[in-house]
């Protein structure tokens, strides 16, 4: 399993890239919650869980004492090649082994089929 880096509330905001989606973990009210930011650099729900008439994340005592993590952005096998063919690195979801073009190559068609074409959720080094 992979183990993501806890965020406070203010480094979440400052981390979190355009689209992107973050998490609240733990125990108090916004375990569980997920919001995502805008073009407009707007931090946004993106799941509301009793929270009905919220369009926004509220700074109050209870969000700045939450813990969060930035969720891996999931992309298709062919959207991971072709961020590979660019020199990106990827990996499948929840495996540590990042693979470049170049360990790419030296995978063996047997394996190739097993390693990369089973699995459809990849996630893209930023």
């Amino acid at each position: 399993m992979i183990v993501k880096e806890l965020l406070t509330t203010g480094q979440m905001i400052d981390r979190l890239q355009v689209g992107e989606i973050a998490e609240g973990v733990g125990k108090g009210f916004y375990s569980g919650y997920q919001v995502k930011k805008t073009e407009y650099g707007e931090i946004v729900p993106v799941e509301v869980k009793g929270l009905e008439n919220s369009n926004f994340l509220s700074l109050g005592s209870a969000c700045m004492k939450t813990e969060w993590i930035i969720l891996d952005k999931i992309v298709t096998f062919q959207e991971a090649i072709e961020e590979l063919m660019e020199g990106k690195k990827i990996r499948r979801l929840n495996d540590n082994a990042w693979y470049t073009k170049f360990s790419v190559i030296e995978i063996t068609l047997d394996n190739f089929y097993k390693e990369f074409l089973t699995c459809d959720q990849w996630v893209v080094e930023e």
